[in-house]
């Protein structure tokens, strides 16, 4: 009963509170948080709770504007932080949401659109006329008819191997000889004469002789291909024959003509530190990256010189003879660098040379050491290189008491070389000293 009597006694005290709350209302009328509603106003949701105050009524600013020009805040979207934006009447019978999407599609509608201009060739331009650092744009050789005089469109003789008739496509038989005419027709081009180092008077034939005799102890110690040793001394004589270079400086050219070849040639090139370290810190790295650029605006770039490699490799498919025959031509060609007689001689020659010497020390029973098929295919006859034969006879044969030994270090190795350069066979053959006499 008393619990019954409390829940009356708090029902009749809510009903005199609620009694109280409006006449409260009737006497201070307009004391809720409900602001009055604008004509021009469109209220939504979340302004309910938003007291009178606050509000501000529109076209504060847009005296003397007609009703298509007036304008108005629109109220805070919020969800993609955009602020309220100015907004034309013209939108104004529409919702918030879709006056925003007509004034960007008219927006849009007033940007001219982007038109993908076709790209530009790039092209070089150069400072002035008189600027020689760049070498200027000058036509291929390919390109001077003149070079070539003699195609060669004959037929290979009764008798003589086709050493192109395969299906070996690395050696591109289809164009194997036309490419071996013009190697021939290109290493006329760069041949040097004997004193090629009279505008050097500090370097000697004696000190280019050391210099690439301490190439190939490099090549052999970074395991560099023969191509790469070959170039390199062409490159090197070709500068040397091109710009003065101090005494002092001539190792550094050798190392920088080295890293040239070996980028020319090499898939791993060794690295300009490697090379710096081998001189004993005597030159650092920058020293060899201006020289390179020294040396390749000298040789305007033009680093497709025919090496003695190229042709001797072709020369050996004539006739397929013992590895030993390659073994001592390759030994014969690696001697004749340090040479300074034998920088005239073109390196189709050196290369038939040393292969004319390696046939008459191993191939005595041979009637004739230049077959009629070396001769079709190298286009010389033995009388041709008759002195080359002679200065390298006379090389093999002093091999062991020269001052150049990085040759026959290097071919004495088993692995690599058969250690041919280690056969006493070759210290007094019948035949070397018969051709280093002449006869």
């Amino acid at each position: 009963m008393a619990s019954s009597g409390e829940s009356v006694a708090a029902s009749s005290r809510r009903l005199v509170n609620n009694k109280r709350r409006m006449t409260r209302a009737a006497v201070l009328p307009d004391v809720t948080n409900l602001p009055e509603v604008h004509p021009d106003m469109k209220v939504s949701r979340r302004q309910t709770m938003v007291h009178k105050s606050s509000y501000q009524p529109p076209v504060s600013n847009c005296q003397g504007k007609t009703n298509s020009q007036k304008c108005f805040l629109a109220p805070f979207s919020g969800g993609h932080g955009i602020k309220n934006s100015i907004v034309t009447c013209e939108n104004q019978g529409l919702p918030v949401r879709a006056a925003k999407i007509a004034a960007k599609a008219k927006l849009k509608a007033t940007i001219t659109p982007f038109v993908r201009k076709k790209r530009q060739p790039f092209k070089v331009s150069y400072a002035s006329e008189s600027d020689t650092s760049i070498p200027y744009d000058e036509p291929m050789e390919i390109d001077n008819q003149a070079l070539f005089t003699d195609v060669f469109e004959e037929r290979v003789p009764k008798r003589i191997v086709d050493i192109d008739n395969h299906d070996d496509y690395f050696l591109c038989p289809q164009y194997a000889q036309d490419i071996f005419y013009y190697l021939k027709t290109r290493e006329n081009l760069v041949l040097l004469p004997q004193d090629h180092l009279s505008i050097n008077p500090d370097v000697t034939s004696q000190m280019r002789g050391i210099l690439v005799d301490w190439l190939i102890q490099v090549q052999t110690h970074e395991q560099l291909e023969e191509e790469t040793l070959q170039l390199c001394v062409i490159i090197t004589d070709q500068f040397l024959s091109r710009a003065t270079v101090p005494l002092a400086n001539l190792q550094l050219v050798g190392i920088t003509a080295l890293l040239i070849a070996a980028k020319y040639v090499e898939r791993f090139p060794p690295t300009v530190g490697t090379l710096c370290a081998l001189t004993a810190g005597t030159y650092s790295e920058m020293d060899v990256l201006d020289l390179e650029k020294r040396v390749l605006i000298a040789l305007q770039f033009d680093l497709s010189f025919p090496i003695p490699l190229f042709f001797l490799q072709r020369f050996l498919m004539v006739h397929q003879d013992d590895v030993q025959v390659e073994r001592l031509a390759r030994y014969l060609v690696d001697l004749s660098l340090p040479s300074i007689y034998l920088v005239s001689v073109p390196p189709s020659m050196l290369a038939a040379s040393a292969l004319y010497v390696a046939r008459s020390v191993w191939l005595p029973e041979e009637p004739d050491a230049w077959s009629p098929g070396l001769v079709f295919y190298s286009g010389y006859r033995s009388e041709h290189f008759a002195d080359t034969v002679r200065l390298q006879a006379k090389m093999l044969l002093r091999a062991g008491v020269s001052k150049y030994q990085a040759a026959r270090q290097k071919h004495s190795e088993e692995r690599c070389y058969g250690a041919i350069s280690a056969d006493p066979v070759l210290e007094d053959h019948p035949a070397l000293v018969e051709l280093a006499r002449g006869d």
